[in-house]
């Protein structure tokens, strides 16, 4: 794929080349969070220096790092004899002396260390040898790093600091624009409406996302290992956050798992969770549905129900609705659906945001029918129980937002029923019906109120399609638009 505004990168990066070249070395720090794009920016570069001498080596996240692991790649390369001193005890001296002399050897010479971050204490120790003696060399080394998974404490941090600031020239890699991203889905023939609300511009999410039109394999593993790299109290807090859609607040993650505060701090340091005042958030969206799609049910569950409960208790003050039926129907817990629910669709009809109403009240309807619906092998039917009513009053007010919306298709299917002689008699012919309709039609009500409703503002819909009369509960009552 394609570089896009990464040409101030790559001329600093000749620029500093250039100085190498002519006998003052330079050291280049190139950082970013993870799926910047470090390595195809490095890549690129070093595919443009014909003339020089380039020399690869990395760093692992490996639970036990190979000292001087990056050394091992480039000793062949630079000298036959440093491969036998390395893993020698005593040699050290010896061995870092012969690596620079290796380097000057040729004309100029490329030294790219990648992922420095997971570098063990010898390599730190080659780098700092390194950097403040090749500023009387033809040498440029390259080191590239996550700067979203170094806290103040982090080895690489003193190296840093140590290095001379003359000789060093620093690149921090910016997530692509907007433009940038419609251009590259433009590309490959993809739509790019919300492509960068999802990934942040991150070039590796966009390109995946693009590659595989949504969450690819590839994406997930990538997320996934970050997080199964970190300990278990980490990774419970990730977990929590994960099954918050936006923005999760400390006294929440308090009150379900009261972490200490150095797991905080390492939750912030892996680079997946960045503050916002006393609330903290995934970086990528992305990278949040990974998570939480990984989580094993039962736990998904959990976490659920002990962040609605905490909510309920008024944990951390007045929070919408919605996201008070986002916990309960992913708890399974249907009461607290049949609870919110109502409520949170009655207030989005109200704002005239038809289509989430629908959706709302279909999830009432159909956690109600999962957890207490007449079977249609019950040959009677029982008009007394309460929760009847309330599916059907859960059945009209789905479809009073579908005449709110104005949608024909909606209305075809929506109950036909006629105000009987007496109105509030529970074995009335009228509750018979509306209860036969919020068990056959209503989720078809819904299904196409959700995919016909407009946010355009409501159109006047014919009233010869369905009488409604009046209802005590607030989310029945008559909509001006059917007056």
């Amino acid at each position: 794929m394609k570089l896009l505004e990464r040409e101030s990168a790559l001329q600093s990066l000749g620029e500093a080349f250039a100085e190498a070249h002519a006998g003052r070395g330079r050291t280049v720090l190139v950082s970013g969070e993870a799926g910047i794009g470090k390595t195809a920016l490095v890549a690129e570069f070093a595919a443009s220096q014909s003339h020089a001498r380039v020399l690869w080596g990395g760093c692992e996240a490996l639970f036990s790092p190979r000292p001087l692991g990056p050394l091992y790649d480039i000793a062949p390369a630079i000298d036959v004899s440093i491969a036998g001193l390395l893993g020698r005890l005593g040699r050290r001296p010896e061995l870092f002396a012969a690596v620079l002399a290796g380097l000057q050897s040729e004309a100029a010479t490329v030294l790219i260390i990648e992922d420095v971050h997971w570098a063990d204490a010898a390599t730190l120790d080659l780098i700092k040898f390194l950097a403040r003696r090749i500023p009387r060399a033809n040498v440029l080394l390259v080191l590239t790093f996550r700067d979203d998974e170094i806290d103040a404490q982090h080895p690489l941090r003193l190296v840093l600091g140590d290095l001379p600031s003359a000789h060093v020239t620093r690149i921090a890699l910016l997530p692509l624009s907007s433009n940038a991203v419609e251009s590259l889905a433009r590309a490959t023939d993809r739509a790019s409406i919300g492509l960068y609300e999802l990934t942040h511009g991150n070039p590796f999410f966009v390109s995946e996302m693009l590659r595989a039109g949504g969450l690819s394999a590839t994406l997930r593993d990538a997320v996934l290992s970050r997080v199964l790299r970190q300990p278990h109290d980490v990774r419970a807090l990730l977990e929590l956050a994960a099954i918050v859609p936006s923005r999760v607040e400390r006294k929440l993650i308090d009150a379900v798992l009261a972490p200490a505060p150095d797991v905080i701090a390492a939750a912030l340091s892996s680079g997946l969770l960045s503050t916002d005042g006393d609330r903290y958030v995934f970086r990528h969206e992305l990278a949040r549905i990974a998570v939480a799609d990984a989580i094993a049910k039962p736990r998904s569950q959990t976490l659920h129900a002990q962040a609605l409960a905490a909510l309920e208790a008024g944990t951390v003050g007045t929070v919408p609705t919605t996201r008070l039926v986002h916990h309960a129907a992913n708890a399974g817990d249907w009461e607290a659906v049949l609870r919110h629910a109502p409520q949170a669709a009655a207030k989005a009809a109200s704002h005239g945001a038809h289509r989430e109403a629908a959706a709302l009240y279909r999830t009432a309807l159909e956690h109600a029918q999962s957890a207490d619906m007449p079977t249609r092998a019950e040959k009677r039917w029982r008009p007394s129980s309460k929760r009847s009513i309330s599916h059907a009053r859960l059945a009209i007010g789905c479809a009073r937002v579908a005449l709110c919306a104005g949608c024909r298709a909606c209305t075809g299917t929506t109950v036909k029923a006629r105000r009987p002689g007496v109105m509030r008699r529970k074995r009335s012919r009228y509750w018979k019906r509306c209860h036969r309709a919020s068990s056959w039609h209503g989720p078809a009500v819904i299904e196409r109120c959700s995919t016909c409703s407009t946010e355009n503002g409501p159109r006047r819909p014919h009233r010869a399609s369905a009488r409604w009369p009046s209802m005590p509960n607030s989310a029945m009552r008559r909509s001006p638009c059917t007056r």
